[in-house]
């Protein structure tokens, strides 16, 4: 997501009430578990209206690294960390609940599918050198926010977690493939 005048102005609105950026990744939950819940749903509007909402998220991460986070102390980098995995992990309960609702077969077992390769797909890459490794390659956050977000509305949750599953063995496989990064 392109660095906006918007999420320069977002930056010093929190700054001047005195968030940080912990505070701010905490928000972020916040809106992702309103993503969740509307993903619950089972027609086309909860699909929307949780797309919105993970483009929200997304928007405060780059709020949240527009902050000056030096005048407040020092950021929690790992708490930062943390609060973005359980966002993604409430967003992945709610489209199996959702999918569960709508009668989508296996809803539970295409979460926990996308759930291992998540994993696997972090352990990977986070034991490797990833300089230079290309955004769309090493599958991140926002990149899947986006796949969530366009498999959710155009089809069901279960397109959604395969497309997941999809996009985490296609980053494994190019560390696998190219182990060493960028290195040249």
């Amino acid at each position: 997501m392109a660095d906006t005048g918007a999420a320069r102005s977002t930056a010093r609105t929190l700054e001047r009430r005195r968030a940080t950026p912990e505070g701010a990744a905490r928000l972020g939950v916040v809106v992702a578990a309103g993503a969740a819940l509307c993903f619950t749903r089972t027609d086309p509007v909860g699909a929307l209206a949780g797309s919105a909402l993970l483009g929200a998220v997304l928007f405060c991460d780059v709020a949240r690294a527009r902050m000056r986070s030096h005048r407040r102390g020092v950021p929690a980098p790992w708490l930062v960390a943390m609060l973005s995995q359980l966002r993604e992990y409430v967003v992945y309960l709610g489209l199996a609940v959702g999918g569960a609702l709508a009668g989508v077969p296996g809803s539970w077992g295409w979460a926990a599918g996308a759930l291992v390769a998540l994993a696997l797909r972090d352990s990977l890459l986070s034991s490797r050198d990833r300089e230079g490794a290309l955004r769309v390659l090493a599958f991140p956050q926002p990149v899947r926010f986006l796949v969530i977000a366009v498999a959710a509305t155009l089809w069901d949750p279960r397109a959604a977690f395969a497309a997941v599953i999809t996009g985490c063995v296609l980053a494994v496989t190019a560390v696998l493939v190219h182990p060493a990064g960028s290195r040249r």
